[in-house]
């Protein structure tokens, strides 16, 4: 099911991915916490490129309560996307939380490509603040991974905060 949700995602298909995922969903609640925590992000992923972010909100936190404690990466993995969701919500504070709370959980890890996505994340949240360069921090840290699309993501966001300063 993940596989033909993928491609419905890859024609544009976002409807038919979202149908796709509830099957997955709804067999993964019969599988284990990981099993189910991953149903639960690819179900929050289709929600969200349907434009129902608070739905895909409601799936980020179940899969990070289900995956606090039997699946780290999936655990970081939603706040960080949690993080994201409550920015693009206008849900700052929220933001910021998550946001944190995944990048003191990072750093433990040594996991650069995700660190990278993160401070591209929280340059956005801060760039009208500039008390500490995350686009320089997400560059460095996509450079430590040796990933040319976190590098690609990370130079762009710091070029478009450039441009919106002036």
């Amino acid at each position: 099911l993940y596989e033909k949700a993928r491609q419905s995602f890859e024609i544009g298909e976002y409807a038919q991915m979202l149908e796709y995922c509830l099957q997955a969903h709804h067999l993964s609640e019969k599988g284990t916490c990981g099993e189910k925590a991953h149903a639960s992000i690819k179900l929050s992923h289709a929600y969200y490129y349907l434009q129902q972010k608070e739905a895909s909100i409601q799936y980020l936190i179940q899969a990070r309560n289900l995956s606090k404690n039997c699946n780290d990466s999936m655990y970081n993995m939603s706040l960080r996307q949690l993080g994201t969701l409550y920015f693009e919500t206008g849900k700052i504070d929220s933001a910021k939380y998550f946001l944190h709370l995944s990048e003191r959980r990072l750093l433990a890890t040594g996991d650069w490509k995700e660190l990278s996505t993160l401070y591209s994340i929280l340059g956005d949240v801060y760039k009208k603040h500039w008390d500490r360069n995350y686009f320089a921090l997400a560059e460095e840290y996509a450079l430590k991974a040796q990933d040319t699309v976190a590098l690609a993501f990370a130079r762009s966001k710091q070029g478009i905060g450039a441009a919106e300063e002036g």
